[in-house]
């Protein structure tokens, strides 16, 4: 199978709770020149499928875990190709794709301010989610305007989905090399978490 992006084009969409592939995931879109377009994994297969249409998505990275979100994703746009993290038989695996070019060194796509850089979906809370495009410009807008808040012995639980604010705000912590802790909205569990991050 080919990669079926090249440099500065494409739309890649992502459907992955939150993890670490996700964050790979999402810094391979932008290096190969492409536009990250994150799905919140808590939305129906239909909700997901519906997502595709208006980004013209090629490509659709997603869990094992997410087969009828990626069935309902190939119904509704042509030509979509699906790569999986975790063994399923529905699509090629993405470590078996990393394995192939292991050790080499891709060409790295050069983004100009004002191109598109992350398609923003809101939740859909009063209907169908609205999207909004993102530059280059000020997704590093946001991020730099955060670092004056925010020092590499602070901590954060992230239980929102990347897919969204929380995912910009997560692109700060790495800059700053802050510490994330990553979870689902389980409130007890989430403020025992706290302390192991925190200063005495």
């Amino acid at each position: 199978m080919r990669w079926p992006l090249a440099c500065n084009s494409g739309w890649v969409m992502c459907q992955l709770q939150n993890c670490r592939a996700m964050l790979q995931a999402m810094f391979a879109v932008w290096r190969a020149g492409a536009v990250w377009v994150p799905a919140n994994f808590r939305q129906t297969a239909e909700g997901s499928a519906w997502l595709t249409q208006p980004s013209g998505a090629r490509l659709l990275l997603c869990k094992a875990g997410f087969a009828d979100h990626a069935s309902a994703c190939r119904a509704g746009c042509d030509g979509l190709q699906v790569l999986c993290y975790g063994a399923s038989g529905f699509a090629p695996l993405v470590k078996a794709l990393t394995g192939e070019f292991l050790g080499q060194r891709p060409q790295v796509a050069v983004a100009e301010r004002d191109e598109p850089c992350w398609f923003f979906f809101t939740f859909g809370a009063t209907g169908r989610p609205k999207a909004s495009v993102l530059t280059h410009g000020q997704v590093a807008f946001a991020v730099t305007n955060h670092l004056a808040d925010l020092t590499s012995a602070d901590a954060f639980l992230v239980v929102a989905p990347l897919s969204h604010s929380a995912g910009v705000h997560q692109l700060t912590q790495i800059v700053r090399i802050a510490t994330g802790v990553h979870g689902r909205l389980a409130p007890r569990r989430a403020i025992s978490a706290l302390p192991r991050h925190l200063d005495s």
